[in-house]
């Protein structure tokens, strides 16, 4: 993995681009699929080469070692030369969603940076409430300053523009918080903001680490979506009452008049 990460760093300072995305799709019981995508562009993947490194080859190698089956998909885009590699994995509860990121954290692991910081989902026993907390590291380390002969701060600086990492969650139910401090932006897909008044439905929640250097806070609250499937029943129960009502009133009425 080392002599990756330095290759990576070193040809995305001269206009190369890395970007890695988390995608979490939880489910009414705090269980669901927890996928992480790395796409290197086609002058990272050439510079790779010459280098005699197959780009996120360790990272695939430590997933395929794992305890449970990941599925991993690896396509090169033969229009732009753009490789995308895709692992995902299912988890049953928030344990197993613990020992799933666990995977991904140590298979991204590398003296010269880490990917992934510490990402939490928790249910409150007595309300459902599940919520999410953690933060986006992106965070550069010394030893790759160090090899690439550059100060540790001008690394993060250049690194700026041209390496990018975020997550993406999309919630079963209505969203009662969400926060990302530092500047990060938590924001829907669709055209509704999540900052509130918070829709009563599923949501897709996107955070962007504010860049190199900097832990961008994780934070969100979110129902399961079977409170809003039993508000639905509720609501289609008492339509049937009224609507009976109404009807047997009229028939009595019709009755009475003949």
């Amino acid at each position: 993995m080392r002599n990756y990460v330095l290759v990576c760093l070193a040809v995305v300072l001269v206009g190369c681009r890395l970007d890695i995305g988390l995608q979490l799709d939880v489910q009414d019981d705090a269980s669901g699929t927890i996928s992480l995508s790395i796409i290197t562009d086609s002058e990272l993947n050439r510079a790779a080469d010459s280098a005699g490194v197959d780009p996120l080859g360790t990272m695939v190698q430590r997933i395929e070692q794992a305890s449970t089956p990941w599925d991993v998909q690896d396509h090169i885009d033969e229009t732009t030369g753009s490789r995308t590699v895709t692992v995902t994995a299912d988890f049953d509860d928030p344990d197993a969603f613990a020992a799933r990121y666990g995977e991904l954290a140590d298979a991204l692991d590398a003296p010269e940076a880490r990917l992934l910081g510490p990402l939490s989902l928790s249910v409150d026993p007595e309300t459902e409430i599940i919520s999410l907390e953690g933060s986006l590291p992106l965070e550069v380390r010394e030893p790759a300053a160090a090899d690439l002969g550059i100060d540790l701060a001008a690394l993060e600086a250049q690194l700026q523009d041209v390496v990018s990492s975020s997550l993406a969650v999309q919630t079963p139910g209505a969203v009662l918080s969400v926060s990302g401090a530092s500047g990060a932006e938590a924001e829907e897909t669709g055209s509704v903001p999540v900052r509130g008044p918070y829709p009563d439905g599923p949501l897709e929640l996107t955070w962007v680490a504010d860049g190199p250097g900097v832990q961008t806070p994780v934070a969100a609250q979110f129902e399961p979506g079977g409170a809003d499937i039993t508000r639905l029943v509720v609501l289609g129960g008492l339509g049937a009452v009224l609507i009976g009502a109404l009807g047997a009133t009229v028939l009595l009425r019709r009755r009475s008049a003949g």
